[in-house]
């Protein structure tokens, strides 16, 4: 699992802060067809430096953060994520990511986090691989507008604090599927 996904209430309390960079919350896998849960995500083994397309650094256990704070910073650019490193990418702010491609790591865990502006994430496509992958949306109305997950083997979950909701592509293909609910 990434290892920010284990601190969910921090990821909550700073959805109204907007700090929420390197936060995610956890992810419950659910369980596959054969009535199992996901299995456990391989341990991400870095490299010796840090690669430039981890724009907002990387921690300590080897996950990679792509900041995308801004007005359309990152808007229709294809965000792609070292295979060495689990990735984290942040949106932040009016279509901070809007009409953007993630591609995650093939075998590693990967979150989109979007939040703090209109269309932060939207129409944005996450290509996941076989790893935990999520889309973490914030409380802004449109946040998420548009924005498509193509799951992978892993669990495939989204997130979702307002009525702005992913579709996810490709559920019967991940080892848990968990959509956002419309309350």
């Amino acid at each position: 699992m990434l290892a920010c996904s284990r601190r969910w209430v921090l990821w909550l309390s700073c959805l109204a802060s907007s700090a929420c960079f390197g936060e995610s919350p956890a992810i419950e896998t659910g369980s596959s067809d054969d009535g199992g849960m996901c299995p456990e995500d391989l341990i991400a083994p870095g490299l010796a430096a840090c690669p430039d397309a981890c724009t907002g650094g990387c921690e300590s256990d080897n996950v990679c953060a792509i900041a995308c704070s801004g007005e359309a910073v990152c808007a229709d650019l294809v965000l792609a994520c070292p295979a060495e490193y689990e990735c984290e990418i942040l949106c932040t702010g009016i279509d901070a990511c809007d009409g953007a491609t993630v591609n995650c790591p093939p075998d590693l865990p990967c979150a989109l986090i979007c939040e703090g502006g209109a269309d932060a994430c939207g129409d944005s496509t996450v290509n996941c691989g076989s790893g935990e992958c999520s889309v973490q949306c914030g409380a802004t109305d449109s946040v998420c507008s548009g924005t498509r997950m193509r799951c992978g083997g892993g669990a495939c979950v989204a997130e979702c604090a307002g009525n702005s909701f992913p579709v996810l592509e490709n559920c019967d293909e991940s080892c848990g599927c968990t959509p956002c609910e419309a309350s």
